[in-house]
């Protein structure tokens, strides 16, 4: 099952989760076959969104604050 990355805002579905991570290249690379296990496991889709450490500590307060987030789970 392939992995989609993508920066843009969690889906509102009940069968994808947005995980967003501060990885890219091997990084990411060997997270993937964490993903797919999951997916394979709990039938839930997984979207990656990649976004640098950085960014997310500038934005997620304001997020926080707004009752939104760029992802249903955040890696830092």
């Amino acid at each position: 099952m392939a992995v989609e990355l993508r920066p843009s805002p969690p889906l509102q579905t009940e069968d994808a989760i947005t995980v967003a991570v501060p990885w890219s290249g091997s990084e990411l690379d060997q997270f993937e076959p964490v993903v797919e296990a999951f997916e394979e496991e709990y039938d839930v889709d997984v979207l990656l969104a990649t976004q640098r450490a950085e960014d997310l500590v500038e934005v997620l307060p304001a997020q926080f604050r707004a009752s939104t987030a760029a992802a249903d789970v955040i890696m830092m």
